[in-house]
C-alpha cells in the first residue's frame, strides 16, 4: 500500500511539473533594444515546448500603464456588450482637429484599431460606461486598472492603472486558448483586427501601445505569432528618453521581428 502511495505521489510530481512551464532568461536579446537606443524587456511564451522566455526579467513584474493594448480588452467589451455591432461599426468624428491626421475622419472598428484611433475608442468607453467597465476588466483579469466615473475615457492612458509585462503575457495566452469571458465570435473579430502580417508561413497578430511616465515615453507591442506547427504570445515593453519618437515608434515592430528572426520563427 505505500508503495503504491509513493508511485502515485511521484507521478503526480512528474505531471505537474512537466504542465508548469520553464523559463530561459535571454540577455542575448539586449544587442536588438540598443541598436533601437531603448530600455526594456521581452517576453515570450512557446506553446509548444511550454517554455517562455525573457529578456529582462526584473522590468517584467514592474507595472506600466496599458496604454492603447487596453484597446483589445475595450473591444470585445464593446462587442461583448452589443455597443460594437461588428467590423464595419462606426464612431463618426467629432470635428476637433487633433495631432494625428489619420484620427480627423470617420472611423469603423477595423480602421480605429488598426489606426490606434484614441478618440474613437474615448467614446466607446463613454458609452460603455463605468459600470460595465469595471465588471468586465475585472472578468477579463487584465491588471490592476483604476476606473472611475471621472476618467472613464482616460484610465488606460494616465493615472494609476498598471499591468506588468508578465501580465500582459497572461492575457494574450487566455486569448490564443478562447479562455478569456468573452464570446467565441467576439474573440474571433479581435483576433482578425489585430493581424499586422501574414505569409504563408505565419500569422503575426499585435496591438502597439504608448505611453508617458515620469517624462518617459513608455511603448508596448503585445500580441501573438502563429505558425504552421505553433503558437507564440510574446510582449514588448520599451522605454526611451530620447526626443527622437520616430526611432522610438519603429523601435516596437522592429525589435519584436529582429527576435522573431534570431529564433528562427520568421
Amino acid at each position: 500500500m505505500k508503495s503504491i502511495l509513493i508511485l502515485i505521489l511521484s507521478l503526480t510530481c512528474v505531471i505537474s511539473c512537466s504542465l508548469k512551464s520553464r523559463n530561459e532568461n535571454r540577455p542575448d536579446f539586449k544587442v536588438h533594444f540598443a541598436e533601437y537606443e531603448v530600455k526594456g524587456c521581452f517576453v515570450l511564451f512557446d506553446f509548444r515546448n511550454n517554455k517562455t522566455l525573457i529578456y529582462n526579467e526584473e522590468r517584467s513584474e514592474k507595472g506600466f500603464l496599458p496604454a492603447s493594448t487596453f484597446k483589445i480588452v475595450n473591444t470585445l467589451i464593446g462587442l461583448e456588450t452589443g455597443i460594437i455591432t461588428g467590423e464595419e461599426f462606426l464612431i463618426p468624428w467629432d470635428s476637433v482637429p487633433r495631432q494625428v491626421p489619420v484620427w480627423n475622419k470617420d472611423h469603423n472598428l477595423t480602421s480605429a484599431f488598426q489606426n490606434s484611433v484614441v478618440p474613437w475608442y474615448q467614446e466607446l468607453a463613454r458609452q460603455i460606461g463605468t459600470e460595465k467597465m469595471q465588471y468586465w476588466v475585472k472578468q477579463s483579469d487584465f491588471g490592476e486598472i483604476d476606473i472611475q466615473d471621472e476618467n472613464i475615457d482616460l484610465f488606460w492612458l494616465t493615472g494609476k492603472s498598471r499591468i506588468t509585462p508578465m501580465k500582459q503575457l497572461d492575457f494574450q495566452k487566455r486569448l490564443i486558448q478562447n479562455e478569456l469571458p468573452f464570446q467565441q465570435k467576439n474573440m474571433d473579430l479581435v483576433k482578425k483586427i489585430m493581424i499586422l502580417g501574414e505569409t504563408p508561413e505565419y500569422v503575426l497578430r499585435g496591438k502597439t501601445g504608448w505611453a508617458v511616465m515620469n517624462s518617459k515615453n513608455i511603448g508596448w507591442l503585445v500580441g501573438y505569432l502563429e505558425t504552421g506547427k505553433n503558437k507564440y504570445a510574446y510582449v514588448l515593453n520599451v522605454e526611451s528618453e530620447n526626443e527622437d519618437a520616430t526611432l522610438f515608434q519603429k523601435s516596437r515592430l522592429e525589435i519584436v521581428r529582429r527576435i522573431f528572426k534570431q529564433l528562427s520563427l520568421i
